[in-house]
């Protein structure tokens, strides 16, 4: 009885993940500026904690996500990094406005903002850190951000 609960249970939240996804819109952001376009991965300093150091950088970007259609309507923001090539990169970011911090790693999303949309525009400035392991072979890598909303 318990394994068909549990069955029962995780067949649910599946569902309840997936119907949250098809109600996300993809937002447009075409007016932020990212302040280095081309940046070059950099080695991080080997620790006696990590034996693979990795690879990253760090970037500004002057965001400005447009929220005209959703004024007055309470959701959340999301930041999608979605999966292309391997290896997997990783993503931190600090705000200094109306964004939150957070992180997102290839093919997940990370909460931006949580609120009523009460302006025609979210805008701020984040630093992003961007990390990825050694594997990182691509001289020329695009990561393809962008911004999504849920409604409540």
């Amino acid at each position: 009885m318990n394994y068909v609960k549990a069955l029962t249970l995780l067949v649910m939240m599946s569902a309840a993940a997936l119907w949250a996804q098809t109600r996300a819109m993809v937002l447009d952001d075409s007016l932020s500026q990212v302040e280095t376009p081309a940046l070059e991965m950099q080695w991080r300093p080997h620790t006696q904690d990590a034996i693979d150091a990795g690879m990253e950088a760090w970037v500004r970007v002057r965001v400005h996500i447009d929220t005209r259609p959703l004024v007055g309507q309470r959701g959340r923001v999301y930041l999608v990094l979605p999966v292309d090539q391997p290896p997997a990169v990783e993503a931190v970011w600090s705000s200094s406005g109306v964004l939150l911090p957070g992180r997102v790693v290839s093919g997940e999303r990370g909460l931006a903002y949580s609120g009523l949309i009460s302006a025609s525009s979210l805008r701020d400035v984040i630093t992003v850190r961007l990390r990825t392991s050694s594997e990182w072979f691509s001289t020329s890598r695009r990561l393809r951000f962008h911004y999504e909303f849920e409604p409540d």
